[in-house]
Formats: C-alpha cells, sequence, structure tokens
C-alpha cells in the first residue's frame, strides 16, 4: 500500500511540473523581445526595399522590438513639406515631432513613451499616418508598391 502511495504522490508531482513547466514556457515566448530597435529597422528598410517595386502586394510580418506596445508610420510628404504644420495624430509627441520638421516617419511607442524610430522618404499612408500592435512578438501591416514609394495600410 505504501509504494502504491509513494507512485501516485511521485505521478502527482511529475504532472505538476510539466504543467507548470508549459505555462512558463508560454508565458516567456508571449513577453519574449522579437528584436533589438536596430534589428527592426534593418528588417524594416529590407521590407520596403522589397514593398516598393511597382504592383506588388504583400503583408509583411516582422518580429517587433523588445518592449514595443505600438509602430507608427506617418506619410513622408506630412515630414518634407508644408503640410507638416497642420499634422495631428492621438500622440503628443508624434504630432510635435512631425510639426518641428524633424525627419522622422516611423515611431515606436514603449513603456518610456514614443521614441522616433526612423525615417524612410518612400512611405505614403493615406490617412496621415498609421499605427500597428504587436501580436505575439509580432508586427504585421500590408505594403503596396507604387515604383519609387511605398505605402503602408
Amino acid at each position: 500500500m505504501q509504494q502504491v502511495f509513494l507512485f501516485l504522490a511521485a505521478a502527482l508531482v511529475i504532472v505538476a511540473a510539466v504543467f507548470l513547466g508549459i505555462k512558463l514556457f508560454g508565458f516567456a515566448s508571449d513577453t519574449a523581445c522579437g528584436a533589438t530597435d536596430s534589428d527592426f529597422r534593418t528588417a524594416l528598410r529590407a521590407q520596403l526595399d522589397q514593398g516598393a517595386t511597382y504592383g506588388s502586394r504583400r503583408t509583411v510580418s516582422l518580429d517587433a522590438p523588445c518592449g514595443a506596445q505600438r509602430i507608427c508610420f506617418v506619410d513622408a510628404t506630412m515630414v518634407a513639406g508644408s503640410a507638416s504644420a497642420g499634422f495631428t495624430s492621438d500622440d503628443a509627441t508624434m504630432t510635435a515631432v512631425v510639426r518641428n520638421g524633424v525627419e522622422t516617419n516611423v515611431f515606436l511607442r514603449k513603456e518610456q513613451g514614443m521614441m522616433e524610430a526612423g525615417y524612410d522618404p518612400r512611405i505614403v499612408v493615406d490617412s496621415g499616418f498609421a499605427c500597428f500592435t504587436p501580436d505575439r512578438g509580432k508586427l504585421s501591416f500590408r505594403t503596396e508598391g507604387l515604383g519609387r514609394f511605398v505605402k503602408i495600410s
């Protein structure tokens, strides 16, 4: 009888350890960093290079930078032209940067706030800006090649 109890206790401990291990692995993979900021910038530039081909339509999926809560793209004409004075977004930092004419049209929101993440003069966004939220460490958006430009939606 004592051996049966010992066997059941050991089986219970093994099952609990496996269950906890699976839960911890799932939690770690959901919060894991997909890429550093510089890796993200490099991958984004490569995707924009491919996406600019006239007539191409693609769904892009990139590893999101560590701690990224949101990625925003601003139409390059808003940054470079006189339209920047009238630019408005739902983020005060992004609005201020664009209105001040700083050459930045890719923004990254982390816990510390909105940060400038780069500039690409080929970015076109119909509504002036578009933001995307990473899902499980991946950032997905669509591109449409316009020749010299790439439309993001």
